[in-house]
């Protein structure tokens, strides 16, 4: 339950059920399955907070959506001010498969077919060798990363190495508002990831839609800190190009505090907070996909977690946009209530300068942006994990 004063809330529920099995001792098949119940208050539904936590973003790479409504109605006013301090709410109960895959294990080679999550990359916050389903440095619930319709094979060179081919189907509208699978909405990658002397090394290259994209990566450990770097390029149907690159560092001290701090440029971002409407529409299709995570061209990420013992701990995260010189507090408390039952405590604070009128040709006014978190809303979330 977070209500947000002039905006209203929501009341999120989320049940997984996790289900793995072994068909014969070579093929292995994983479930999940979601039920998504929610009360919504009218404001929150248009508020830029939603998506994050709802789990309805647009999820790239899907050739059919798994993902069904049970039940939606409109809220009793009297219940949905005492929820949400909102007198107009939506309740809506919907269920979905986010994973459902067949692992073929094979002497020398694993098959995965199916929806699945995949994941490459060493950044914490930023990842440019994430090309998939990237999360957001944003994103409150990072325990799961979404699945995507994909053909994976891994070959293992060797209990720490291995070469990963990955192909996802993606799909167009046609002439008639069709949805059909074309090339050049689809994605083909590879991924060899070595580790050598203690450190790892990643690289990858392929094309995401009609972009073409290659990277490198490595992390390794220096005098007890853990060392992380990853760079990609980009090059469109146009052939203009685009770099990204994310370095960091993990470290920890004797009084159970550890700390990741994170630097990333982001190439496709741009200096001028009042353009940042225009660039978002120029790159919407990257956006869609991830691949575009923030509209500025430096951040910085800074996380502090102290954890005393096993009933939980305290986190903090920041989050700011170089370029403009917002930010994001993200102040969290973890409690256990037992060994099954989590109860969590999460507030995500914006800082930086709001939009402003200004009044354009014809005399018609319009928002626009003098920073990127000052166009975000404030979050509080209150969350119960039970694992049963």
């Amino acid at each position: 339950l977070w209500p947000i004063p002039g905006v209203g809330g929501g009341t999120l529920g989320r049940l997984r059920l996790r289900l793995v099995g072994d068909i014969t001792p070579r093929i292995r098949t994983v479930i999940h399955y979601e039920h998504r119940p929610r009360v919504l208050s009218s404001g929150y539904l248009l508020s830029s907070v939603s998506s994050s936590l709802q789990g309805e973003e647009l999820v790239p790479y899907r050739l059919t959506p798994l993902q069904w409504e049970i039940a939606a109605s409109e809220v009793d006013e009297t219940v949905a001010s005492a929820l949400l301090g909102a007198g107009s709410s939506t309740f809506v109960w919907e269920h979905e498969l986010d994973r459902l895959l067949f692992v073929f294990s094979l002497p020398l080679v694993d098959i995965t077919v199916g929806r699945q999550a995949v994941g490459w990359g060493f950044g914490r916050f930023w990842a440019p060798m994430d090309l998939f389903a990237p999360m957001s440095p944003t994103d409150i619930d990072r325990e799961e990363r979404r699945g995507i319709d994909a053909l994976r094979l891994t070959l293992n060179l060797s209990p720490t190495s291995y070469f990963e081919v990955v192909a996802v189907g993606g799909s167009e509208l046609d002439d008639e508002g069709e949805r059909e699978i074309t090339w050049d909405a689809s994605a083909l990658a590879w991924m060899l990831r070595v580790e050598a002397w203690g450190v790892d090394f990643l690289l990858a290259a392929g094309k995401l839609g009609m972009d073409r994209v290659i990277g490198a990566g490595v992390s390794g450990q220096l005098f007890g800190v853990t060392l992380r770097g990853e760079v990609t390029g980009t090059e469109d149907h146009n052939r203009d190009r685009w770099a990204r690159a994310t370095a960091g560092v993990e470290f920890g001290t004797p009084f159970n505090l550890t700390g990741i701090v994170e630097y990333h440029y982001n190439g496709f971002g741009i200096l001028d907070p009042e353009r940042y409407v225009a660039r978002a529409a120029q790159f919407a299709s990257r956006m869609a996909t991830g691949q575009l995570a923030g509209l500025g061209a430096h951040y910085l990420g800074v996380t502090l977690m102290w954890q005393p013992g096993a009933w939980g701990g305290l986190s903090l995260v920041y989050l700011q946009n170089l370029t403009d010189g917002s930010l994001m507090l993200g102040p969290s408390v973890d409690y256990a209530l037992s060994d099954e039952v989590r109860l969590s405590a999460t507030a995500m604070i914006p800082i930086g300068a709001g939009p402003e009128w200004e009044t354009g040709e014809g005399g018609i006014p319009s928002l626009v942006p003098q920073s990127e978190y000052g166009l975000a809303a404030q979050m509080y979330i209150i969350q119960l994990r039970a694992a049963i």
